[in-house]
């Protein structure tokens, strides 16, 4: 998920608010590790592990089908045409 989301930003974003942009985006991440640890690791104690991994993947499949449905962001996420002119 990194690689293909910093080519996007990269080619979307304008140069002068990159830095801004990776900054949100790596606070944004980097907060995303303790509340994972805090909703998964009770349930880890409670349920099996292979039923939260079984459970959390179908939700992403779940999520990207959807993500894949939406033409506008599909569309934000094809390449640049880049004019020979």
């Amino acid at each position: 998920m990194n690689a293909p989301s910093m080519t996007l930003f990269q080619e979307k974003v304008e140069e002068n608010y990159l830095g801004r942009v990776f900054g949100v985006q790596t606070m944004i991440t980097t907060s995303m590790v303790p509340l994972g640890m805090v909703v998964f690791g009770p349930l880890a104690d409670v349920t099996d592990i292979k039923w939260l991994l079984f459970v959390s993947g179908f939700l992403m499949f779940l999520i990207a089908f959807f993500m894949l449905r939406d033409k506008k962001l599909v569309k934000e996420g094809e390449p640049l045409e880049e004019n020979d002119g």
